[in-house]
């Protein structure tokens, strides 16, 4: 409240500052022989005597008539007749004002006559009244914008986290889901290295529980969880798999949004070797350069396996790369005997986002 009281003071004290001196250069030339300062009191007297009726009028128009017509955002025909009316009877007043206080300051230095209501004093009432008024409703319209604009700006940001938070949610379940099926086929199977992934797998889940939340982490603590991934698959499919991995970054200490990387790797491994019985391979290239991110993950598959677009995981990256990273590059090579993804996110030109 108190911000808008000194917004308002601050509004009418630089529009007596500049309606003096446009006084002061009208009543200069009517009245050569008197002193400049004596002059300089006169226009400030004439504003004054002028500013009641632009006080009245100005937030008449704005709090009776113009906030209304922004709640309905429309003007009815009421709110055009009521500031028809307001602009009529300042304007009459405005005539008043200047016959009985304004004309005679003058006429006491010059003998002419005034009217009261000619044509061309009530164009210049019009256009004074109009002048304050309409400055203070063009500042009361832009304000509204920006503060429109403020609101449509935080509830996209609110919806989009929100969004954000949804699609983590769906991926981290899915991870889950597959890891479990991977301890389920070897408990069948009785296999000795059943109780070490059941331990990799609580390392993973600690990870997701804590550091998923955050907006960033560093790419060497995503690069470390990739890892302990791969570390994870390779008990699992033991000889049947080989995986080439290479990393080639030059600062460990990058910002990334938290398991954006892992759904790709994941889905190399269950739609690739996790759908073949054959031998199999995937390749993983990281490399950061100049804040430039190029991440490459390729996997064998046979021709019958799904496309990249149907799996659920992989469809929710895509969306938060789309929120988060909008200038990142996402390539899908879908053969045959190879599917291939290369994404290149270059930090740099998001960190604003």
């Amino acid at each position: 409240m108190k911000s808008r009281i000194y917004r308002h003071l601050a509004f009418w004290i630089v529009y007596i500052i500049h309606s003096s001196l446009l006084e002061y250069t009208w009543i200069k030339p009517l009245l050569p022989e008197i002193g400049q300062g004596e002059v300089v009191l006169e226009a400030i007297r004439v504003t004054l005597i002028l500013l009641p009726v632009k006080l009245v009028l100005t937030y008449s128009l704005l709090y009776l008539f113009v906030e209304k017509a922004l709640k309905i955002q429309r003007f009815s025909l009421l709110n055009v007749v009521g500031i028809t009316l307001s602009f009529l009877v300042a304007i009459v007043i405005n005539r008043i004002l200047f016959y009985w206080f304004i004309f005679p300051l003058i006429a006491k230095y010059q003998g002419n006559s005034f009217q009261l209501f000619d044509l061309y004093g009530m164009i210049v009432g019009f256009i004074d009244m109009g002048f304050s008024s309409g400055i203070a409703l063009a500042l009361k319209l832009l304000r509204t914008q920006i503060q429109s604009l403020k609101k449509e700006k935080a509830l996209v940001k609110d919806r989009l986290e929100t969004e954000l938070k949804f699609l983590k949610n769906q991926i981290n379940p899915h991870f889950l889901f597959n890891t479990l099926n991977n301890i389920y086929a070897l408990s069948r199977k009785k296999s000795e290295h059943t109780p070490l992934i059941v331990v990799k797998l609580s390392k993973l889940l600690r990870f997701m529980l804590y550091e998923s939340e955050k907006k960033n982490i560093k790419i060497g603590d995503e690069i470390k969880i990739l890892k302990d991934y791969l570390e994870l698959e390779k008990i699992r499919f033991n000889n049947r798999l080989n995986i080439i991995f290479t990393e080639d970054v030059d600062h460990a200490d990058e910002q990334i949004t938290p398991l954006i990387l892992l759904p790709f790797v994941e889905n190399a491994f269950k739609h690739g070797p996790g759908e073949s019985i054959a031998e199999a391979y995937i390749k993983i290239q990281i490399v950061l350069k100049n804040r430039k991110l190029r991440f490459i993950v390729e996997n064998s598959k046979e021709e019958t396996q799904d496309a990249f677009s149907e799996h659920i995981g992989l469809r929710n990256v895509k969306r938060q790369l789309d929120l988060i990273y909008p200038d990142s590059e996402l390539k899908v090579i879908n053969q045959k005997d190879i599917f291939r993804i290369e994404l290149q996110i270059n930090f740099q030109s998001n960190e604003h986002l």
